[in-house]
């Protein structure tokens, strides 16, 4: 009970908050066309360096201010309503699958940290790290034809309120039950063993511990490694564990991937390559930085 509650105050406090208006705005602009206008303005020299069609970089470009699970939740709409292929989806979420700055910036950067070049630094990799994916997973190019602009259903804001709050609730199961999951792990010593094992190549046993969580709920190891005495380990464990979003972002994003029929095999290996080239990218920046 205690470990639910906590878990619903965490979705309470920092997700629902961050979350939960862009949902109802991304799925106002989807169903008002604004894709569609937007993609015909700046879709042609980004989606020839992704190789995707234009309406690929409009999903980029609101995952990037919206963050998790929106990209997907796109992607998920698009493929739906038979705007992009299957093939083209998979290559469009290797990039779009991102944290956004309200809560790298405000949540962890200036509230847990109180430093916001810290936030700064880690958005930046963060960002970086997510575009170096999409040219990783770029392949063959998609059509970049123009798209044409139109309205999706009549009633847009009764469709926006009803479809967000399917969305966010999923999202708040997902992050309460996880969190119940962490306390369990952690009463069963799986979390130290898992902290164990990291110790091997992290000489910080807290700092392990807390990637460990981080792996399984990203908000609750975000809190944990807020807490390390370096900054410059908290920049690059920090942009690297929330490039990859453990298993909470990873079952928040797969219920609308699932649907589309992406593998959750496929999602996880984007995620992990996604997190290598953002620890490439933090290390590089906390040599400039300290």
């Amino acid at each position: 009970m205690t470990a639910t509650l906590d878990g619903l105050k965490l979705f309470a406090y920092n997700v629902f908050p961050s979350l939960f208006p862009f949902f109802i705005l991304t799925r106002i602009l989807t169903n008002l066309g604004l894709g569609e206008s937007v993609a015909k303005l700046v879709g042609k020299p980004l989606s020839k360096l992704f190789g995707t069609s234009a309406l690929g970089c409009y999903v980029f470009v609101l995952s990037m201010l919206s963050g998790y699970p929106v990209g997907a939740k796109m992607v998920s709409e698009y493929v739906k309503s038979g705007k992009i292929t299957l093939e083209e989806a998979k290559k469009i979420i290797s990039f779009t699958s991102t944290s956004g700055p309200l809560f790298i910036v405000g949540a962890i950067g200036v509230n847990l940290i109180g430093d916001v070049k810290v936030g700064y630094a880690i958005l930046i990799s963060h960002f970086v790290g997510a575009f170096l994916n999409g040219l990783l997973y770029k392949g063959k190019n998609f059509s970049t034809q123009e798209v044409s602009v139109q309205v999706e259903c009549e009633d847009v804001l009764s469709d926006a309120l009803s479809s967000s709050i399917t969305s966010i609730f999923q999202v708040g199961a997902s992050i309460i039950f996880l969190n119940v999951l962490i306390v369990a792990l952690k009463d069963l010593k799986v979390i130290r063993v898992f902290s164990g094992l990291l110790s091997y190549f992290i000489s910080d046993i807290l700092r392990a511990e807390a990637l460990a969580i981080g792996c399984v709920e990203i908000t609750k190891g975000a809190q944990l490694l807020c807490s390390l005495p370096n900054k410059k380990d908290i920049i690059v464990s920090l942009s690297t564990i929330i490039s990859f979003g453990g298993v909470s972002v990873m079952v928040q994003s797969m219920t609308f991937l699932r649907a589309i029929g992406i593998k959750t095999s496929y999602y996880l290996l984007t995620k992990i390559s996604q997190a290598i080239l953002t620890y490439a990218v933090s290390t590089l920046i906390v040599l400039f930085l300290y």
